[in-house]
């Protein structure tokens, strides 16, 4: 696992992210964030990037407490009208216990993904965090990055095949339109957003 360092901020940034990572936590190739709590155990979230990409989900699905779930097994499920889409961990972990507050206010993981957002704490065998390939937020902000510019790009791809416009936003480069997912279809959206960000 690398070592947080203060490292960065002299390239230039690609203005495509909703917030930038925060420090103190790790990252995963999936877009999750996790907490070190105690020497066994993790608090997990979502990057703030794909937690905007949940404003249009309709519910969630927790894991039961005292389940274990193994690496890169589905841990939570976020539901759309027309699909799901899981979050995953690159290592094995034992729920301890679960944010049940998301099951009857969803907008709180958008709104607050570092805080009120949270989806499960978990005890994992901590010599597993060395072969994990967590990533500090300095690495993490560069490949998430990469990974917006793609959902981006295959929006755009998509305006040509769909028969109502995404906005003018997602067509620049900038910020995907808030209709974007109606206008890709929800199975559609989910399979992109499941590809791009979760590696499914």
């Amino acid at each position: 696992m690398v070592k947080e360092s203060d490292q960065g901020g002299g390239g230039r940034r690609i203005p495509l992210r909703v917030n930038p990572l925060r420090l103190g936590r790790y990252y995963t190739q999936e877009h999750c964030w996790i907490s070190i709590r105690t020497a066994d155990t993790i608090r997990i979230g979502l990057d703030p990037n794909l937690a905007a990409r949940c404003a249009g989900s309709v519910g969630i699905s927790l894991p039961v407490v005292g389940r274990e779930v193994q690496a890169r097994s589905p841990l939570v499920w976020v539901r759309f009208g027309q699909g799901m889409i899981p979050v995953r961990l690159p290592l094995d972990v034992r729920v301890v216990s679960v944010n049940i507050h998301l099951t009857e206010d969803l907008s709180i993981l958008v709104q607050d993904p570092y805080g009120k957002g949270w989806l499960v704490d978990a005890r994992i065998d901590p010599s597993q965090l060395d072969a994990c390939r967590l990533m500090t937020s300095w690495i993490a902000d560069k490949i998430y990055s990469h990974d917006e510019q793609d959902f981006l790009q295959a929006v755009r791809d998509a305006g040509g095949m769909i028969s109502k416009p995404t906005g003018f936003t997602a067509y620049d480069g900038g910020e995907v339109s808030p209709d974007v997912m109606s206008a890709l279809g929800g199975g559609a959206y989910c399979a992109l957003v499941g590809h791009v960000y979760c590696k499914t």
